[in-house]
């Protein structure tokens, strides 16, 4: 894999190339529009164990997702797929243009000018966010938002952690400050966006009840000095 810098720089002219292309110029992304405009041969299948799958044949691109997922999920598929297929050939090897997608699929979705951008307006909140990028997870938005601001994202489904992420640079606690849990418990309880102020920072937790889950994503923001 080659540096993150220079993985980025391919990410990012390619996603400009393909919004200029297909004559988007402003959110939300829609990746199988892409797609459907670059004339790819697009299919929802029954894929056991795998989410999509892409395949280049006598000059022909094909793309599958699997047909049983969320449409955010399949648009998270899709555009990885979408990079991969279109990246420059002079990447060969298969691995890394695997890597490659999967980390510039959240560009394709959340393109940096516009998200930044958005990100700056909304003040981080997530929920606005997901109404301007709904293509997106809210978990994708999340997580792509450590990229503008220094904060700890953590992924809470039925009161159990499966994702906890800081900013490049920043400590995360393994486990919950008990400020955390006031936020999520909270926020569970009321159904509503929670935000608590604490001597070290602030908290803000966006709870997404559903049937199959429980979530609760929260945004920890320490303060400079403790960073």
């Amino acid at each position: 894999m080659r540096e993150y810098e220079d993985a980025v720089e391919i990410i990012e002219a390619l996603v400009s190339r393909l919004l200029m292309e297909s004559a988007i110029e402003s959110p939300p992304v829609d990746p199988f529009v892409i797609a459907k405009k670059r004339r790819i041969t697009l299919s929802e299948l029954e894929m056991d164990g795998r989410r999509g799958q892409n395949l280049v044949m006598l000059g022909n691109k094909f793309i599958d997702v699997q047909r049983h997922d969320r449409p955010e999920r399949k648009c998270y598929t899709m555009a990885h797929e979408l990079i991969e297929v279109e990246l420059p050939d002079e990447i060969s090897e298969r691995e890394e243009r695997h890597e490659i997608a999967t980390m510039g699929a959240a560009y394709l979705l959340m393109p940096t000018e516009w998200f930044r951008e958005a990100c700056h307006d909304t003040e981080f909140d997530i929920f606005e966010l997901k109404r301007t990028f709904s293509t997106a997870s809210h978990e994708a938005i999340a997580l792509r938002t450590l990229t503008f601001s220094p904060a700890v994202i953590t992924i809470i489904d039925d009161n159990r952690i499966s994702n906890r992420k800081a900013s490049t640079g920043w400590f995360s606690p393994r486990k919950l400050l008990p400020v955390e849990k006031d936020a999520a418990g909270r926020a569970y309880s009321s159904g509503k966006k929670t935000r608590v102020d604490f001597e070290n920072g602030t908290v803000t937790a966006f709870p997404l009840l559903e049937e199959e889950v429980k979530r609760v994503i929260l945004r920890t923001v320490f303060s400079d000095d403790c960073s």
